[in-house]
């Protein structure tokens, strides 16, 4: 682990409509960012994107429009009803859009957006932005500055004026002795310097004060100040002191701190976030509620949505072959449950992605049958939603792309479902860690190849088998069959098996000869600008 992600901010995140967190909920954050930079209303925006990157694919299917004009409005698309009331609620507020797909953007990072915006009184930004997967965004370049902003922290920007070396020294002393000054900390910083102007992005762990920006803006030598508040869970911390980075040394602190497995997981959020253990046990059951509703939604008797299939959850209950299935408990209800999830998710609805919403049923599947059908008490869950989220950090570089493959979203799925189910069963870090790798190993290699682009066929049915490869490799695990291969040796094995996917990804599924036609169908639907 390079980085430090958080649970909350990377993992069990995002918090957003269905069914994609790259596609859906990292346009609507990355809009949401650029508004903080208008002092006017929106007028209009255009969005272009590579003809070989990944949104010609999912652009319309997987809704990065409405994330996008949702996002612009200063809204998330859980927000509206439905995709016209977007478009609708946009264009009143005398806003246009253009979203146009060419030639001359380079196609990686896949989820590459070039986004000009232009206010009511006409000043115009250029802003370079991408979705990295997972709901993670960068914006890279405003304007002709490089800037390196996640949406993870409060990111101050500081427009000056261009000055002789001497004199340009002492203006940054300036406004860095300023800010020293309110906050009583050294900011970090960084710059971006052109011809005309220069720009300082500093960033900071909690919202500066309006006394603070004033009077930065009051000196001589800058020309405006702008503050783009975060839009996660919890602010990151600039310099965290983590108690480990990989799976083992997680597995050494547990074993030398006497830590629970749960313990370990508030240790590491509440030193990578600035959040307490209060604030994670609310927010926990708050994730919790939209997870059960959002299988509940999915069995519910009236729901439906625009898909290549009917609704298949909602009908098992009242189906008359149900008693001659072979008996399987748990696996059975959880992979039911995790179908219900993923169709509810296709119909736009909220979801909590765990760690993408392609693998959302996963954990929601497990973790609805917990409550329902083994009578576990709704305030032990997020003890175990925190045990996922866990091992979800060690495969966080991947990205949980499906530019790497299903295997690092429905493998990073499955893996973090059995060492849920694992740590419900025992105390014994090995076998939690074993019951991960495990998962790992079943489904490395396997390709991402949605048909028509949408996240239904093979996606809701591969949920409904993580499902059953993590209970059962949960199992195993916890009666000492051995992983054999560390769990941190298989998450590098999916990152370096995933680079080599590039040209076997989008093969398979969607270029059979039925899936060609179901693409074919489905586009006859598909919304256009």
């Amino acid at each position: 682990m390079t980085e430090y992600p958080s649970i909350f901010n990377d993992v069990l995140s995002p918090v957003t409509a269905g069914p994609s967190s790259s596609n859906t909920s990292a346009p609507n954050r990355i809009a949401r960012l650029i508004l903080s930079l208008l002092d006017h209303p929106l007028k209009h925006v255009k969005v272009e994107m590579s003809k070989q990157g990944g949104f010609p694919l999912t652009f319309y299917s997987m809704d990065s429009d409405i994330g996008l004009l949702s996002g612009f409005m200063g809204k998330d698309t859980n927000d509206f009803d439905g995709r016209q009331a977007i478009y609708d609620c946009f264009a009143r507020n005398e806003s246009t859009c253009d979203f146009l797909f060419i030639e001359e953007l380079p196609s990686k990072p896949a989820e590459l957006m070039l986004i000009t915006v232009t206010d009511q009184v006409g000043r115009t930004h250029k802003i370079t932005a991408a979705s990295l997967g997972g709901g993670r965004i960068q914006i890279s370049r405003i304007d002709n500055f490089q800037v390196n902003i996640d949406g993870q922290h409060y990111s101050m920007l500081i427009g000056i004026e261009p000055a002789e070396d001497n004199a340009f020294n002492s203006n940054l002393q300036s406004i860095l002795g300023s800010i020293e000054k309110l906050t009583g900390r050294k900011p970090s910083w960084s710059i971006s310097m052109e011809v005309t102007e220069t720009l300082i992005q500093i960033d900071c762990e909690e919202k500066q004060s309006v006394q603070l920006i004033n009077e930065i803006q009051r000196l001589p030598c800058v020309r405006w100040v702008r503050q783009i508040a975060p839009v996660y869970f919890s602010t990151k911390r600039l310099t965290p002191a983590v108690p480990f980075r990989t799976c083992s040394e997680m597995e050494s602190y547990i074993r030398e701190s006497g830590r629970s497995v749960i313990e370990a997981a508030y240790d590491y959020e509440t030193a990578v976030c600035c959040c307490t253990k209060e604030e994670i046990d609310y927010y926990s059951l708050t994730l919790i509620d939209i997870i059960l509703n959002s299988v509940e939604a999915g069995y519910h008797p009236a729901f439906t949505y625009n898909g290549m299939m009917a609704p298949f959850a909602k009908t098992i209950i009242n189906n008359p072959n149900i008693e001659e299935l072979y008996p399987s408990g748990l696996i059975a209800n959880a992979s039911f449950s995790a179908i219900a999830a993923m169709e509810y998710s296709n119909s736009h609805g909220k979801i909590v992605c765990m760690p993408t919403g392609g693998s959302s049923g996963v954990i929601a599947g497990f973790l609805h049958t917990l409550y329902k059908e083994k009578n576990m008490a709704k305030k032990d869950l997020p003890k175990l939603l925190l045990a996922a989220g866990l091992y979800g950090l060690f495969l966080y570089e991947t990205g949980y792309s499906g530019f790497l493959g299903c295997q690092a979203e429905i493998g990073s799925a499955a893996a973090m479902g059995a060492a849920m189910l694992a740590s419900s069963m025992t105390n014994d870090i090995s076998k939690i860690s074993a019951a991960a790798s495990l998962s790992l190993q079943s489904f490395i290699g396997l390709v991402c190849d949605p048909v028509a682009g949408c996240v239904q066929i093979p996606c809701i049915i591969r949920n409904a088998a993580a499902v059953s490869v993590a209970a059962t490799m949960a199992n195993m695990a916890v009666l000492g069959y051995p992983a054999s291969i560390p769990f941190d040796e298989m998450a590098k094995a999916v990152l370096e098996v995933g680079n080599k996917l590039d040209g076997v990804n989008f093969c398979g599924t969607c270029t059979t000869a039925s899936g060609q036609a179901l693409s074919r169908r489905m586009s006859d639907k598909n919304y256009t600008v």
